[in-house]
C-alpha cells in the first residue's frame, strides 16, 4: 500500500511526529504530487475532519506499520494535557518510493515538518482544498485535491521545480517541463 510507504518516509524522516502532524504532512505531499504530476500519490483520502485534513487510510496505514514492527507509536500527554500518539520509525530501510517521490517527501519534511502544531494547522488550513472545503461548510466531505482557486500554491521555490522536473521521466506520467509548472504557481 502507497500510503504506508509515504508515511513511513516521513516518520523515518522526522521522528516523534504525532498522528496530527503525520497527516498533515501527507496531505502536503498529495497536494505537491498533483501540482508537480496531476495526479496525487499516496492513496489517501482526505476529508476536513477535526482539525484539517484527515483520512481513515492514515490509521490504517499506521497501524499496518506498527503491527509489522516498523514503527512505534507511543502514548504521551500535551503541555496542554491532551492525549495524543508519537510515532518513531523503528526500520530505517527505505520504503519503495520512486526518486522523485522521495526527494518530494524530504523536501515537504524539511519545509513543514518542524513548524508547530499551530503553524502548520494555519498553513494546511490556507491551502485551496482546505479553504474551498471551509467556505462550502464541507466538514467530513471529501476535499477536491485538485482544487486550486485563486490562491497561489506555495510549496516550492523556483530551484525546487527546476530539480525536480529538469530532467527526463522514466515512468508513464506525463512530462512537464519546468517552465510550465513555473508558470502555473507564479514563480
Amino acid at each position: 500500500m502507497k500510503a504506508n510507504d509515504i508515511i513511513l518516509r516521513i516518520i523515518q524522516l522526522r521522528p516523534s511526529l504525532t498522528t496530527f502532524h503525520v497527516a498533515k504532512l501527507a496531505y502536503l505531499f498529495d497536494l505537491a504530487c498533483v501540482q508537480l504530476f496531476g495526479e496525487p500519490r499516496s492513496g489517501i483520502h482526505y476529508k476536513w475532519w477535526h482539525y484539517g485534513p484527515y483520512g481513515e487510510d492514515i490509521d490504517r496505514a499506521i497501524g499496518d506499520l506498527e503491527n509489522k514492527g516498523k514503527i512505534k507509536v507511543e502514548d504521551y500527554t500535551t503541555m496542554k494535557m491532551r492525549n495524543s500518539r508519537l510515532h518513531s520509525a523503528v526500520s530505517s530501510r527505505k520504503p519503495k518510493l520512486t526518486s522523485d517521490e522521495e526527494q518530494l517527501i524530504e523536501h515537504v519534511v524539511k519545509r513543514f515538518g518542524f513548524m508547530t502544531t499551530a503553524e502548520l494547522k494555519n498553513f494546511v488550513y490556507s491551502t485551496p482544498p482546505m479553504i474551498d472545503a471551509q467556505k462550502k461548510h464541507a466538514k467530513y466531505d471529501s476535499l477536491n485535491l485538485y482544487y486550486r482557486g485563486d490562491v497561489p500554491d506555495a510549496f516550492f521555490n523556483t530551484e525546487t521545480v527546476r530539480a525536480l522536473l529538469g530532467r527526463e521521466r522514466k515512468s508513464s506520467l506525463k512530462y512537464v517541463s519546468a517552465e510550465e509548472v513555473l508558470a502555473k504557481i507564479g514563480a
